[in-house]
């Protein structure tokens, strides 16, 4: 019989998970599918978050805190200090994380911020294992190098191009984002047109989307946001009849859109 796991899961206090139907974070829905299938296997999940998540098989772990976004003490703060005020408390709840390791003495830790995590994570022996979302460059290239004199740190790179610019860190494997695959139901009869989904930022290549459909000559239906500078000249202006944005469109619905 294989060993069942103690895990901690953390990915942001931000939002609860899983996060409202009209806000694109795809780390917290990950987290959030990962610690509700390792606890269906068997697995003794710990998942730490806001106290609005809501999860059927793990456990959630909220120490009262609610969501940054709906707490009313932080609002004023979020327009002009959103990053400084998102660190600290994803931070905090990271500190409690390895605060209950003490006692619980998970097997593995698993965390999303890395950024947040590291200096933690250097003071235990216990594993962290590190998903990686982003792009190693820059900022992000030279803090995860760090993680090299950290024997306890694993990373999870979500795509094998993905660690080139860092080929020799501790990885501890590739995995792929993954769907619900039931949401994803085959449409024996497709409308004509293609899709593309995503935030309204240059490496989402919605733009690039635009300028393939344009020149492949066929129809483009556009999913997303939310609005910004970015929508605004890379996307606006090439709108017409046959390019057209939908809006934001519900997670759980996004199976329809795709079929």
């Amino acid at each position: 019989m294989k060993k069942k796991l103690k895990i901690a899961i953390f990915c942001t206090n931000e939002w609860p998970t899983p996060p409202p139907q009209n806000i694109f974070y795809a780390p917290l829905w990950i987290a959030y599918y990962t610690a509700e299938r390792l606890a269906k296997k068997g697995h003794k999940v710990f998942y730490f978050g806001s106290k609005e998540s809501k999860l059927k098989h793990a456990r959630l772990v909220s120490f009262g805190i609610p969501a940054i976004k709906y707490n009313k003490k932080l609002s004023p703060f979020l327009p002009s200090q959103n990053e400084t005020v998102v660190n600290l408390y994803e931070q905090i709840m990271i500190s409690k994380v390895y605060e209950m390791n003490q006692k619980e003495n998970f097997d593995i830790i698993h965390i999303h911020p890395y950024k947040r995590c590291i200096p933690f994570a250097s003071l235990v022996k216990t594993p962290t294992v590190i998903t990686i979302h982003d792009p190693i460059k820059g900022l992000t290239k030279h803090i995860l190098a760090l993680t090299k004199k950290i024997p306890q740190i694993f990373l999870v790179s979500i795509s094998n191009s993905q660690r080139k610019p860092l080929l020799k860190l501790n990885y501890g494997g590739t995995v792929y984002n993954g769907l619900d695959i039931k949401d994803y139901k085959f449409n024996k009869k497709p409308k004509e047109y293609f899709v593309a989904a995503g935030r309204f930022v240059p490496e989402k290549g919605i733009d690039l989307a635009i300028k393939a459909a344009k020149k492949a000559r066929v129809r483009l239906k556009i999913a997303g946001g939310p609005r910004n500078q970015f929508f605004s000249e890379k996307i606006k202006p090439y709108l017409n009849k046959d390019i057209q944005y939908v809006g934001m469109i519900d997670y759980l619905k996004m199976g329809d859109f795709y079929g």
